[in-house]
């Protein structure tokens, strides 16, 4: 037991402290402090929370965009490669046809279809684009196809 406490147990007043208080003011003091510590460290909790709670959302807000933008691209990239797979279908089936033509005689033909492949080399060339080039030898063939009277195999 401190001084201050006996003399308060026999009855007497509590001395006063080196800062001029008593023990009882002091102790009031500190409890005082620490409250006010904690309301602090409550706010800077609040405010720390609600920092993070809107970086999870900009973070979020990011990730849905991003998520978004690559759902695009992947619609685009099936539908070109959906265009490129029905090209290619039917250009393996006009070289089918153009080799049952050649297979089954018809020389004129031929002539006709080493033309339209020599048009196709003048156009990569002049660098017109896939899509003119192959729109031009479909017209082509189209014009062979009718000039001969020859229908498309299924």
């Amino acid at each position: 037991m401190s001084a201050g406490d006996a003399t308060a147990a026999m009855g007497k007043p509590p001395r006063p402290g080196p800062s001029g208080g008593t023990l009882w003011d002091l102790k009031r003091a500190v409890a005082s402090q620490v409250e006010a510590l904690k309301r602090r460290l409550d706010a800077l909790h609040s405010c720390a929370h609600a920092d993070l709670d809107a970086s999870l959302s900009r973070v979020a807000k990011r990730v849905k965009t991003q998520k978004q933008v690559c759902q695009q691209l992947t619609d685009e990239v099936g539908k070109e490669y959906k265009e490129m797979s029905d090209n290619i279908k039917e250009s393996s089936e006009k070289v089918k046809f153009l080799y049952f033509m050649l297979l089954h005689g018809n020389c004129q033909l031929l002539s006709s279809v080493v033309y339209v492949i020599l048009i196709c080399f003048q156009y990569l060339v002049s660098k017109v684009t896939i899509l003119e080039m192959t729109k031009t030898v479909e017209k082509a063939i189209d014009g062979l196809r009718s000039r001969y009277n020859i229908s498309m195999p299924a």
